[in-house]
């Protein structure tokens, strides 16, 4: 099966190639530039999205030799997942596509290429709102002289606002908590007596401990997954 053709079948319905047949166009071979390109878009689905293809697509993003409108697209490609893991935690580590381990190497290596003036502009944009996504101090005063800047300004408007609404999620997240430990008798999730009954992972807001959270393995135990041709 050719790449082209995956674009428009759900990810849940991909063969179970598909990651594999990504790794291989990464690494290059006889792959065309809008394959890779492609292929890099792909990756980053959480149904197929691991350790391995999570460092294909950080060498990419660190070298100087690939074409910047690929090294842009890995770097957004690694959002998803880096949302996710920040989201949810590593408590329960099946239903996680990539090791903490790799998780942190992706925060600190998108870090320092941002912090790299000798990458590209565009490159670090991308960076900056693909590394948003699980959010750290330093995108604090990354987004603030971005949002600044005046030919900058509306290219990073997109990267400031998910920032903003993930930092957001994250204080009322610790606001809720610290207000149930404080108070006795305080509130508690729907369906859990006591703050020790609680789900594990990082909700964003109360209301969201009503909602099952997905797991990876539900994600691709879809019915009738066709075989690679």
């Amino acid at each position: 099966m050719d790449v082209t053709a995956l674009r428009d079948i759900p990810p849940w319905e991909w063969p179970e190639g598909a990651g594999k047949m990504f790794l291989d166009i990464l690494r290059g071979g006889r792959a065309t530039e809008a394959d890779r390109l492609l292929a890099a878009e792909l990756a980053g689905d959480f149904t197929v999205i691991n350790d391995e293809l999570t460092d294909v697509l950080l060498s990419i993003l660190r070298s100087g030799n690939e074409a910047e409108k690929l090294r842009g697209q890995a770097a957004i490609s690694l959002g998803p997942v880096l949302e996710y893991a920040d989201m949810h935690g590593f408590e329960e580590a099946d239903d996680i596509p990539i090791a903490e381990r790799t998780f942190h190497r992706i925060q600190e290596s998108l870090r320092k290429l941002y912090m790299d003036a000798g990458v590209p502009k565009g490159v670090r944009r991308q960076i900056l709102e693909g590394s948003v996504r699980a959010p750290q101090d330093w995108h604090r005063g990354a987004v603030r002289a971005a949002y600044e800047s005046d030919d900058e300004a509306a290219s990073f408007a997109g990267s400031m606002s998910r920032f903003s609404k993930r930092w957001a999620a994250r204080i009322r997240t610790f606001t809720t908590r610290q207000s149930v430990r404080q108070a006795p008798g305080g509130w508690t999730p729907p369906g859990h007596t006591s703050p020790r009954s609680w789900p594990r992972g990082k909700p964003t807001s109360p209301c969201c401990w009503q909602r099952s959270r997905p797991s990876r393995a539900s994600v691709r135990e879809k019915p009738q997954r066709s075989s690679m041709t």
